[in-house]
């Protein structure tokens, strides 16, 4: 096979297969919804039917979240709640896209609206959306039913992603050939100075985290599993981060990127600061302390938002069950200028956090989200993905 390709045609191929990907999620879900009963899709874990509003709130960067509770009795599976008004066994977990409509035997209809899951226990379903629905005040009157989406967000983020290989070869093409194998990597002529951190670390590993630190443009850490790689990766960082740099760190799953965590959070560097990017109800409970919801939380611009989310809470209920026009457009024009200062004090605390962190950690795509790329696109760091063979591209023929 002839790896001279372009960067063009790369993305024009891996386009055209998260295209068809997400077309055959898409028939999926179509074709459920016209073969199966809301109980049957109830049953095969993708929707949950017979569900009431019983609150709304604000999140972060003002989003409205929706908390929904089941609407009937179920047996429930554990001995506490028996016969009890809790949701059923369900695939749904934070981060899926899910649609809300009105409660029927079928689906055939258009969702009310849609947004992600937030969070999810046996109690309830909380789910973020940027808009309300229009008749809001339907959706406290009548029961309603949740239903699984295609994940639109994964895709779009894979997609720029992919276009962004096009930008590569223009702007930097001798990383393209570096990573398509068809250049030898750079590196410093100078020798790295390692005095190392973790004094259990090998020869070999030793040696991997001075040739990483020497190298220009890519370095490979490569070996069988449970031979000590994201030891020596956590190392690495570290040293990096000694020598004044910024470390973006990413990896294919949130278990790996939390085992990251976790390593550096024991690290013996004093005053290290750590900010996981991602959904925290997908996280290790034991790496919270880090993560960004939780360090946005403690901040002062937080606590300005607390206040104004306070009122907002206040306010949308009202809004919602207001039955004069003019009352709702004037408490409408109110929440609208409420979101806006709650989005502008977030904005500015992650804003803070992600300046100050030493080291970021995420996903590959949760990285990717907008309103925390935005801050960090224009700075400086060294990227480290592990796992990265876990990543898996279709090559152009």
């Amino acid at each position: 096979m002839d790896f001279r390709f372009s960067a063009g045609k790369f993305a024009a191929k891996q386009r055209k297969l998260l295209q068809l990907e997400y077309k055959a999620e898409e028939q999926e879900v179509a074709s459920n919804r016209s073969l199966y009963t809301t109980k049957e899709l109830e049953a095969k874990g993708i929707a949950i039917n017979k569900l009431k509003l019983t609150e709304t709130s604000s999140g972060l960067y003002g989003k409205l979240l929706i908390h929904l509770q089941s609407a009937k009795k179920r047996r429930a599976t554990t001995e506490d709640h028996t016969n009890d008004y809790v949701l059923p066994p369900t695939k749904l977990g934070p981060g899926d896209i899910v649609g809300i409509f009105p409660a029927s035997e079928h689906l055939a209809t258009d969702p009310l609206l849609s947004g992600v899951v937030y969070r999810i226990n046996t109690k309830e379903l909380t789910v973020a959306i940027d808009k309300a629905a229009q008749n809001t005040q339907s959706l406290y009157e009548s029961h309603l039913a949740a239903l699984m989406l295609p994940n639109d967000i994964t895709y779009r983020r894979c997609v720029e992603a992919v276009e962004s290989v096009e930008s590569i070869e223009a702007g930097i093409p001798f990383l393209w050939e570096v990573l398509l194998e068809l250049q030898e990597p750079r590196r410093s002529k100078e020798e790295a100075k390692v005095e190392v951190l973790n004094k259990n670390l090998n020869e070999s590993q030793i040696g991997a985290v001075k040739r990483a630190l020497e190298a220009t443009d890519v370095y490979l850490v490569h070996g069988p599993p449970g031979t000590g790689k994201t030891t020596t990766v956590v190392e690495y960082i570290l040293q990096e981060v000694l020598r004044g740099n910024k470390v973006l760190t990413c990896g294919p799953s949130n278990m790996s990127v939390d085992n990251i965590v976790e390593k550096l959070i024991k690290s013996p560097l004093k005053k290290l600061k750590i900010c996981r990017v991602g959904h925290p109800a997908r996280m290790m409970s034991h790496v919270w302390e880090v993560s960004l919801d939780a360090l946005v939380s403690c901040s002062e611009e937080a606590a300005m938002a607390r206040k104004a989310k306070a009122e907002l809470n206040t306010l949308l209920p009202k809004i919602m069950r207001s039955k004069d026009k003019e009352e709702r457009r004037e408490m409408r024009a109110e929440a609208k200028q409420l979101k806006k200062d709650i989005k502008k004090f977030e904005k500015q605390a992650v804003k803070t956090i992600l300046d100050s962190s030493d080291i970021i950690l995420a996903t590959n795509t949760g990285i990717a989200d907008k309103k925390v790329w935005e801050l960090i696109k224009d700075r400086k760091y060294i990227t480290v993905i592990d796992a990265v063979s876990y990543t898996h591209l279709t090559l152009p023929t």
